[in-house]
């Protein structure tokens, strides 16, 4: 018996080492629901980042979908107030594709972030998956600077209800 145990324990010293890693979400657990037959997600190549940024001028958390030139000069003149010249408005064919604009509103320091990682149409909605990276507990090496995390995409334009889907993660320091 004791020699079985020592042939178990040497072969596990002999094998390579295998390591695991996570991606904690901190989100809220939603109730398991019934299987939905999947929807085709547009083609990752279908998101076009317009911007990200950690220093936008936006005073409030957002997320929108905006649709027409008039609100894209409006919400473009807001998250670009900060540069201290002025940023050409990138060109959008609002007839073929809406804009996707989310932001965090100010931190109290860097090493916080926003990213839309991916539409989908579910249904007929369309899903926006945005995640959040939050600042982590430990001694964090972090700038003391007020930051305020934008990220903004094209994507194709969708006439349906638009949701967003915030998956936040926070990544804890080492001492």
């Amino acid at each position: 018996m004791l020699d079985s145990l020592m042939d178990r324990l040497q072969r596990l010293r002999a094998e390579p080492e295998i390591r695991f890693a996570a991606s904690l979400n901190f989100s809220p657990l939603e109730p398991a629901r019934e299987p939905r037959p999947a929807a085709a997600a547009p083609a990752r190549d279908s998101l076009s980042r317009l911007l990200h940024e950690e220093n936008s001028g936006l005073k409030d958390p957002v997320r929108t979908v905006v649709r027409d030139s008039s609100a894209w000069k409006d919400w473009w003149g807001r998250v670009t107030a900060n540069h201290l010249q002025a940023v050409p408005v990138p060109s959008v064919d609002f007839r073929r594709e809406m804009v996707i604009l989310v932001g965090l509103g100010p931190q109290q320091s860097t090493g916080y972030d926003v990213h839309v990682m991916s539409a989908r149409h579910v249904g007929a909605t369309l899903q926006i998956r945005v995640q959040v990276s939050l600042l982590g507990l430990g001694p964090c090496m972090a700038g003391m600077m007020v930051t305020s995390p934008v990220d903004i995409i094209r994507i194709p334009r969708s006439g349906g209800v638009v949701t967003f889907l915030d998956e936040s993660f926070q990544q804890d320091c080492q001492p």
